[in-house]
């Protein structure tokens, strides 16, 4: 038997830059009330962010995948290695994972998950989390994998990011092998369609859900920072760019029937952070 998903990314915007997340936390879970996706992955879980009520409201109706023991490995295994160790003594680091992915456990199982640092990458936060679902209704079993790639500029780094989508894809193939299902991935990749690690997951066997849906939205999810006015409150705006500068993708491998493809532009997604949130219905 089949099952409908709703699968949705969203890049909370870390509180780096002096954007606390308390301004901005109400406004994002009202958002993912509003569109109630099956499965979410988040990117920029700083530590202010799992502390959060976002978080702590989002886990009364959610379920996180439960990584932290292969989370605190990776870091425990960097703290020995004196190549590395820097990233880890960071306060922000607190071996917590940047990447959480969320599901509904009243209407899934968990029944295989797992976490991986991209290699060559050494921010703590550019990562893969990932589980496979079983509908507990129809029987029918969907992989999911959370991610955010690297993100500077330039031709040394873009050769990272078509690291990371080889990392990526090969892990989408293993699970896929593994439990003979379909495999999702979405998250920030950090570039366009037009660059070589999207082509990347295109050439080797993956879909861009976007150009399967049957109704899509063509906004740019990037639209830059929110600004904080005199009341200090954050207000952000849409953009006027296409598809094309997107840098937030939805990907299968494996079968799907995917029906929409949608943008999130409401004010208080906008006000929340500089990404707006991207969801996908699918059928497998």
């Amino acid at each position: 038997m089949k099952t409908n998903i709703r699968i949705m990314t969203s890049n909370i915007w870390g509180d780096y830059f002096g954007n606390p997340v308390t301004i901005r936390e109400d406004e994002l879970y009202d958002v993912y009330c509003r569109y109630a996706p099956d499965v979410i992955g988040l990117q920029e879980a700083t530590v202010a962010w799992h502390q959060s009520t976002l978080f702590s409201r989002l886990k009364k109706e959610y379920t996180e995948v439960d990584v932290q023991d292969t989370v605190t490995a990776w870091y425990l295994e960097c703290e020995n290695d004196e190549g590395v160790s820097g990233v880890t003594n960071r306060p922000e680091c607190n071996r917590q994972n940047f990447v959480p992915l969320f599901y509904k456990s009243d209407k899934y199982d968990c029944i295989d998950k797992g976490w991986i640092h991209y290699t060559e990458t050494p921010d703590p936060s550019k990562c893969v989390t990932w589980a496979v679902l079983k509908d507990k209704a129809t029987g029918a079993s969907f992989g999911v994998c959370a991610t955010h790639y690297w993100w500077m500029t330039g031709a040394e780094h873009d050769i990272i990011r078509t690291k990371n989508s080889a990392e990526m894809v090969a892990l989408m193939k293993e699970i896929k092998a593994k439990h003979n299902c379909t495999v999702f991935a979405f998250g920030d990749i950090n570039c366009y369609r037009a660059s070589e690690a999207f082509r990347y997951l295109m050439e080797n066997g993956c879909t861009e859900l976007r150009a399967l849906a049957k109704d899509t939205s063509d906004i740019c999810t990037l639209h830059g920072d929110p600004v904080r006015g005199e009341d200090g409150k954050y207000r952000g705006t849409t953009t006027d760019k296409g598809i094309e500068y997107s840098i937030d993708h939805i990907i299968a491998l494996g079968e799907v029937d995917a029906k929409k493809y949608y943008v999130i532009t409401d004010q208080d997604a906008l006000d929340a952070t500089d990404h707006s949130p991207v969801y996908a219905d699918v059928e497998v």
